[in-house]
């Protein structure tokens, strides 16, 4: 077990990290052993909330519990992500949480930077390293999307689902995480009725994850469709809030520059950029109708 790994009765729990997982038993395993090597400085536990997993997942997280303070719940009554963080939210005791997904891999230091400046926000995100765990051909597919930091879309900030932390009193405060939202925008949803309750959102550098992308270009359509199906349904939400759409000439030109573009299916490295954009504009306008809201471009 890690530096400050829960050893006894009297020890409270200080950390607690949750980890939502379906079907990852493939990857997950690289998740728990760069666990096992944080220096960790107060007691703390890690939570892998199965979401109905059929392939082992389950098992083969039981058996890293003689090397992490880990426990494994179930979270299988709804599938998505926010079922399974909720469930393991309430399964966890630390007032410090964090949350990361079982197909990344938390670099060194992860969790104690976390920790450390905990004081200077009420929840944060660190740095997306998109370098590590991915090779050329499903990077090139990604060109055209900002990783690294905090993202922006034109109103309030946020963080990846795959790397952020936050104190227990915002997650009671605003109702913990919204299962509607499955598939995208899950995590952007926490962030911003964090912000709109008067929540403090930090950004820590150091609190680095290598994030891995969708290995085949189908699963990276897919992926891309469903976070331009839930844009709209998070628009939806957060339009009495503020949240602007954008005007009908960026639209416009949003469409155009994805028609004007359509030679890019014909070179190695542009059709998957292509085919990627095109799935989350076709996204948009699914869930426009889906919704019954305009909202067709970012």
């Amino acid at each position: 077990m890690g530096e400050g790994s829960a050893g006894g009765p009297d020890e409270r729990i200080r950390i607690s990290v949750v980890i939502p997982a379906r079907n990852a038993a493939n990857e997950l395993e690289a998740q728990l052993g760069a666990l096992a090597a944080q220096g960790v400085p107060v007691p703390w536990e890690v939570v892998v909330a199965d979401n109905g997993s059929t392939d082992g997942t389950r098992e083969l997280a039981t058996r890293w519990g003689d090397r992490l303070p880990l426990r494994v719940i179930d979270a299988s009554a709804q599938a998505g992500v926010n079922h399974a963080r909720n469930c393991g939210v309430h399964a966890t005791s630390g007032e410090l949480v964090l949350c990361c997904d079982a197909d990344d891999v938390v670099r060194p230091g992860w969790v104690a930077a976390y920790w450390r400046t905990r004081d200077e926000w009420d929840m944060a995100g660190g740095f997306i390293d998109i370098d590590v765990l991915n090779g050329p051909e499903a990077l090139a597919r990604h060109a055209d999307v900002k990783y690294g930091g905090l993202n922006h879309s034109g109103w309030l900030k946020t963080f990846m689902g795959c790397n952020f932390a936050f104190h227990r009193r915002v997650f009671t405060a605003i109702g913990g995480f919204d299962e509607t939202f499955s598939g995208g925008c899950d995590d952007v949803d926490f962030a911003y009725r964090g912000q709109l309750a008067g929540f403090r959102l930090g950004y820590v550098r150091e609190a680095a994850v290598a994030y891995r992308l969708r290995e085949t270009l189908r699963d990276t359509v897919r992926q891309h469709y469903r976070y331009g199906l839930t844009k709209v349904h998070l628009y939806r939400k957060f339009r009495p809030a503020g949240m602007p759409r954008r005007s009908w000439k960026h639209t416009v030109h949003a469409y155009g520059m994805a028609l004007a573009r359509v030679p890019d299916l014909f070179t190695p490295g542009g059709r998957g950029r292509w085919v990627v954009q095109a799935a989350f504009l076709i996204g948009l306008a699914s869930g426009s109708l889906h919704d019954h809201t305009l909202y067709l471009s970012e």
